[in-house]
């Protein structure tokens, strides 16, 4: 793990450098799974709406030489019209990537990094939770594999974007909490949630059933577990990993629309424009 200095904790995931600068860490910044794009955006002929399923491999996102093209790299306020160079890099760049890496557990379809903002405007949109999703720049061969199906290839990244809406969704954004909580409006209160003492167990530490997250061991507990004791309610963060990997890992694309569009109906409350990014 990296580590920092800092000197003004904001809670397990933020925190102040002496300068100023804001550390973030345990950022889920892309993930494995099916992804939605339009054919203006790659090359392959998609459906009658012009859209196309992008199969990520594993194998493909978690690539050395993927997770290398990450390391260091400008982080910007929205994608910009070009890729990051050094002629436009002072125009662009408000932090850079730090320490990309395979996410462990009930987090290993996510590539998790942490990041470094320098900007203070940058910082601000983030305290005050105006950008907290992200979406990595990248350039990517693609690989027909049906009728409007594909499958990404040699994956290299140029940027991470701070954007509102991101393809990856809200699976990977900035989190106020550990690892990340999975949407802005998620009851994430403690009011109804059970102390350590009161805490039973039903399921055993090791195998699908053990939470990696909270480390609900026998005997064991966190601050955050959700009556009654089952593995998918033993906290927000490990129900929301649960979802996230459903999308990721189904092979029933209906269901994937089906969360994308809860997701709509919440953000048009809240009136927020969604947009797709690259």
């Amino acid at each position: 793990m990296t580590e920092f200095y800092v000197t003004e904790p904001l809670g397990p995931q933020q925190a102040f450098t002496p300068e100023g600068f804001l550390v973030v860490q345990n950022v889920p910044l892309a993930r494995t799974g099916k992804q939605l794009y339009s054919d203006k955006e790659i090359p392959i002929k998609g459906d009658a709406q012009g859209k196309i399923i992008i199969d990520r491999d594993p194998e493909e996102v978690f690539r050395p030489a993927t997770i290398a093209s990450l390391q260091g790299k400008p982080i910007t306020l929205d994608h910009p019209m070009d890729d990051v160079n050094p002629d436009n890099y002072n125009d662009l760049a408000v932090g850079h990537v730090i320490n990309p890496r395979r996410g462990t557990g009930v987090f290993d379809h996510l590539l998790i990094g942490d990041l470094l903002i320098h900007n203070k405007k940058a910082i601000e949109a983030i305290r005050n939770k105006l950008l907290r999703e992200v979406s990595v720049g990248y350039r990517a061969d693609y690989e027909e594999t049906g009728d409007a199906r594909g499958r990404q290839r040699n994956i290299l990244c140029n940027h991470l974007a701070l954007v509102k809406d991101g393809r990856c969704g809200p699976t990977c954004r900035i989190g106020d909490k550990a690892y990340f909580a999975f949407a802005d409006d998620e009851d994430e209160s403690d009011e109804g949630k059970l102390s350590h003492a009161e805490v039973s167990y039903e399921a055993d530490a090791d195998g699908p059933d053990h939470c990696g997250i909270c480390t609900h061991y026998a005997g064991h507990a966190c601050d955050k577990v959700v009556n009654p004791i089952n593995p998918e309610g033993w906290c927000n963060r490990f129900d929301a990993s649960i979802r996230s990997r459903k999308i990721a890992n189904t092979g029933d694309w209906s269901r994937v629309n089906e969360w994308g569009e809860q997701i709509l109906r919440r953000r048009a409350k809240r009136g927020r424009h969604v947009h797709i990014h690259v």
